[in-house]
């Protein structure tokens, strides 16, 4: 068994799935409606973008967010900076939970992490 879909409540559809296809390479599944967009990752992984109750806050939790990993530290800092270039704010990327990671509040409404997973360092004998 392999989970191969999220679906993520935003607050803009439209907005939310132009950040992911232009910022982070998702392709459109089933273009954006104002309720509702399917896209996909390359990788067998849909991500559903839905408002289907018109909400105009987040209703997700507070330690709610996607990730995307990443290979290697330098491919975090240069999304960090092309999302920063484009004019997102977010804080630069740092060693938190055994990665080189940052987030950013997404248009639509949701936290979305970028890392790179560096493990946890090896125990003293």
């Amino acid at each position: 068994m392999q989970m191969n879909h999220l679906n993520i409540p935003v607050t803009d559809v439209a907005a939310a799935s132009t950040f992911l296809t232009t910022h982070f390479g998702m392709t459109e599944v089933v273009p954006p409606s104002r309720k509702f967009a399917m896209l996909g990752d390359g990788g067998g992984m849909v991500l559903v973008l839905s408002n289907f109750d018109n909400a105009t806050q987040s209703q997700l939790p507070s330690a709610f967010h996607v990730g995307f990993m990443m290979d290697s530290r330098d491919e975090v800092d240069a999304v960090h900076q092309r999302l920063t270039a484009a004019g997102f704010v977010c804080d630069p990327p740092r060693l938190m939970h055994f990665s080189w990671t940052f987030y950013i509040t997404a248009p639509g409404g949701y936290t979305l992490e970028v890392q790179k997973w560096e493990g946890r360092p090896a125990r003293p004998d």
